[in-house]
């Protein structure tokens, strides 16, 4: 057995094999260690340090935990698990750690910043930002505190403190991304392009920004170039923001089948074409959310807004809620199946539905509406039909070649749908799988009680499209609607058009397209059918 003089140098050499990326030969010396002295918590830290470099990340808890009962009092051991759960892709546990380490050590400005991180993630945007301002009433000096709270702010239309937290970034880093790309979209809200490309120019070094963050820049370049009515130069940059993002999310979406890929769009129209849907008579279907659907960019979320401001009408954000349909009906499961269900089954989906859409609610009463929005749900609308076949679809329609554009430009959070918006050709082949899936869908079911809105229609005079929208679901007319940006104010939009939903309706993007003719070329033979279809000029 070493002594302990033996046990010291052998973590010695491990300490600085692990601080030198030599893992395997760290461990290799808290192996030796912990084989003398199984309870020596140096030794258990360095062993749990290479599980987690390792990717071991369950194996290394196992360890941390075991530290954690041990030293009850310690925050660090908290903030590891934390950061292992992160690693598993559990960031609800990693939450519960965070919070656990801020609680015993209240000085740290780590443990409120990693909170923020995952809050950030899970899209609970302002506990992020509290807890990011908590990291700077510690330390004043936190980079990405600082930084991640400019971000979060500018998505919440919160821009003078965004300015003031991107400012405070960039004094202590002049070349930070995150807080130029912010610092930037101060500087077009104030009128001034120039100045926000000079900006960037000064201070933007590709070379220390990843994909993500290259990606915020460019699209800030091409944003201010489209001010300046450099079109071409506008669609150079924001194909360059595309370009980096699609190479680093290209191995997890490129050949995905999921339930909101464009196979499974193109799956959906292909069953639809063909299918001749009944309902077994004996099918006494419940009470039906409205479900408010079109292509990205095509005035959704202003419209839920203005819908979410009437007393009597609930909206679901951009929620998972049709969860129980898609498991039951996408890859893995039999779509067919689904299409010819018993009465029992399909009333079971409907329970399913509301218990994952309103958990706490149900279903609503006599005179509630619930207005269920995700545009994704476009190609879903035949399988939405057959379990709730009286339910009212709201279409929000905008010129194909608008939509595409706004898409195409905008810098989503990717998941399968809008890693499709990444490249031009992608988005309008996925505006073509997904509308026909509809339209397949309509055709399909005679009576499926469909209205249409138009997004320029919309801008043009929100009162009177509001009005008919709200006859169509059965609502009374309430003024409360067109004071709808008060309340929108106070919401977590999580979409791009966060920040254009709480200005005053305005029509700037209506026939913006039209500036892009070049980079729109390739697509126009799949766009213009649709733009005919939908009534809209060339």
């Amino acid at each position: 057995m070493m002594n302990f003089a033996q046990a010291n140098e052998l973590l010695s050499n491990g300490q600085r094999a692990a601080e030198a990326g030599r893992h395997d030969e760290a461990e290799k010396c808290a192996d030796q260690v912990l084989a003398d002295y199984p309870a020596d918590p140096s030794a258990q830290t360095l062993k749990a340090m290479c599980r987690q470099s390792a990717g071991d990340f369950d194996g290394a808890i196992f360890i941390y935990r075991s530290l954690a009962k041990a030293h009850p009092s310690s925050a660090d051991i908290h903030n590891m698990i934390g950061q292992c759960e992160i690693g598993a892709g559990r960031p609800g546990k990693a939450e519960e750690e965070f919070r656990k380490a801020e609680r015993k050590n209240p000085e740290n400005s780590f443990f409120p910043y990693n909170l923020g991180v995952v809050l950030e993630r899970r899209s609970r945007k302002r506990e992020a930002a509290e807890a990011y301002q908590r990291a700077i009433d510690i330390n004043a000096d936190h980079l990405y505190a600082q930084r991640g709270l400019a971000h979060i702010l500018n998505d919440l239309n919160e821009y003078e403190r965004a300015e003031k937290a991107a400012n405070a970034a960039l004094a202590l880093d002049p070349n930070d991304p995150v807080a130029l790309s912010v610092a930037a979209a101060a500087d077009l809200r104030n009128g001034e392009p120039q100045a926000a490309l000079d900006r960037i120019k000064a201070g933007f070094r590709e070379t220390r920004a990843n994909p993500v963050e290259a990606a915020m820049i460019w699209g800030r370049i091409g944003d201010a170039r489209e001010a300046l009515g450099d079109f071409k130069g506008a669609a150079e940059a924001w194909g360059q923001a595309n370009r980096g993002l699609k190479q680093l999310h290209a191995p997890e979406y490129e050949a995905h089948k999921g339930p909101y890929s464009i196979t499974t769009a193109r799956r959906l129209r292909d069953f639809f074409k063909d299918a001749k849907p009944q309902q077994d008579e004996k099918f006494e279907p419940g009470p039906a959310p409205v479900f408010l659907v079109g292509f990205m960019r095509s005035g959704t979320t202003l419209l839920e807004q203005v819908l979410a401001a009437h007393p009597k009408i609930e909206t679901s954000g951009e929620a998972d809620t049709i969860r129980p349909f898609l498991e039951a009906a996408s890859e893995g499961g039999d779509l067919a199946a689904i299409m010819t269900a018993s009465p029992t089954r399909l009333k079971e989906l409907g329970k399913a539905y509301w218990k994952h859409a309103r958990p706490e609610a149900g279903a609503p009463k006599e005179g509630e509406i619930f207005v269920d929005k995700l545009p994704a749900n476009l190609m879903w609308a035949g399988v939405l039909a057959h379990v709730f076949p009286n339910a009212r679809f709201i279409l929000s329609l905008r010129d194909p070649r608008d939509a595409v554009l706004s898409a195409w430009r905008q810098r989503f959070e990717v998941n399968p749908a809008t890693y499709r918006m990444l490249q031009m050709t992608d988005a309008a082949e996925y505006y073509d799988a997904s509308m026909a899936a509809f339209e397949a869908a309509r055709a399909a079911y005679g009576g499926l009680a469909v209205h249409e809105t138009r997004y320029e229609d919309l801008v043009a005079d929100l009162e009177k499209e509001t009005r008919a929208v709200l006859k169509f679901i059965g609502a009374d007319w309430d003024k409360a609607v067109l004071d709808y940006r008060e309340q929108a104010l106070a919401r977590e939009i999580t979409t791009p058009s966060a920040g254009q939903v709480v200005r005053p309706v305005y029509s700037e993007s209506v026939g913006r397209w039209r500036d892009y003719e070049s980079a729109l070329s390739p697509v126009r033979g799949l766009l213009d059918p649709w733009a005919a279809h939908w009534k809209y000029s060339g």
